[in-house]
């Protein structure tokens, strides 16, 4: 309910408890019915303390932390007065107009249930190398607490208004200019980067009416169908290339391992062919025979195979 239109009843609330009041004090003594004038008195002075009451109530309101209101008085925008959060005084003939001064979510998403729009509303954006890419994006923004009567005049009435006519149209466009300025491979490897580049972009299109947007996250930049499967299989081979390199790094080593071990039984055979001299074999020979000669249960005849004795001896165990 409007100021004026409380301050009409208030006003008429007030004649009619006055024209009561003044009944019965023109009629007191006489013989008159004056009923109608203490009906007058009593509903105008109800009406008028209740309509008061409203009256001083509508020249407060109330802001709620993270919002800031901007008086509106006969259609005009008040010039330098704004409200922050908690109880502000006001004219009881101004209106207040109330932004979120929060950061703000506006997403672009193939999902209708996680966009905006209901619908698929990627973009579709073209980079240097002439792929078509569709872009899935969260855009963060909020309005600037320093300007707010500029944005109800030359922007927008609501959140809504300026959601669409300004961050929707700019986050767009600006996504646009700053995909073709690369390669498909440039941008799928750096998305942070991307979004920086995207961030300040837009911020070049919209700080200029009291807007600001704190950050971009990509969540996805997907190439045409026929492209993406071609970078699938190409992960495919290159993965193939991967474990073939690795099996044969494997097989190499172990060919190293076996080598070395080989390189040692042939070094031990050679320390030991140069080792057996026949002097050498006659004397392991003849320790032999000394354990064979101490032994309590077998008889042995001991041959020796040739005249020097130090070939490998001809032993027959007799029973």
């Amino acid at each position: 309910m409007g100021g004026i239109f409380l301050l009409l009843l208030f006003a008429i609330s007030a004649v009619a408890f006055g024209i009561g009041i003044f009944g019965i004090i023109k009629t007191k003594g006489k013989n008159y019915d004056n009923t109608g004038y203490v009906v007058s008195s009593i509903a105008g002075g109800f009406f008028g303390f209740v309509f008061g009451i409203m009256l001083i109530f509508s020249s407060f309101t109330i802001i709620d932390a993270g919002d800031i209101g901007i008086p509106v008085k006969f259609g005009k925008v008040v010039e330098g007065v704004s409200y922050s959060g908690g109880m502000n005084g006001k004219s009881i003939f101004a209106s207040v107009k109330k932004y979120s001064i929060r950061i703000n979510e506006y997403t672009i998403s193939s999902d209708p249930e996680d966009g905006k729009k209901g619908q698929d509303d990627t973009i579709k954006a073209r980079t240097q190398d002439n792929l078509l890419a569709a872009i899935e994006a969260t855009y963060l923004w909020k309005i600037s607490s320093e300007n707010p009567q500029f944005i109800y005049q030359k922007v927008g009435k609501n959140m809504n208004e300026i959601e669409n006519l300004v961050i929707r149209t700019a986050c767009r466009n600006a996504t646009l200019e700053v995909v073709a300025n690369k390669k498909y491979d440039e941008h799928v490897t750096s998305l942070e980067a991307t979004g920086v580049k995207i961030t300040e972009s837009i911020n070049n299109k919209i700080n200029k009416y009291g807007l600001i947007l704190e950050n971009v996250m990509i969540k996805s930049m997907t190439p045409p169908p026929e492209v993406d499967s071609a970078i699938q299989k190409k992960l495919a081979r290159q993965q193939e290339l991967e474990e073939q390199t690795s099996l044969e790094s494997i097989a190499i080593k172990q060919a190293s391992i076996q080598a070395i071990k080989a390189g040692g039984v042939a070094e031990a055979q050679d320390i030991i062919q140069k080792k057996l001299t026949p002097l050498y074999v006659q004397y392991e020979a003849i320790q032999a025979y000394k354990e064979l000669a101490n032994s309590d249960n077998t008889t042995f005849v001991i041959m020796p195979t040739s005249p020097s004795g130090a070939g490998m001896p001809l032993i027959l165990g007799a029973k």
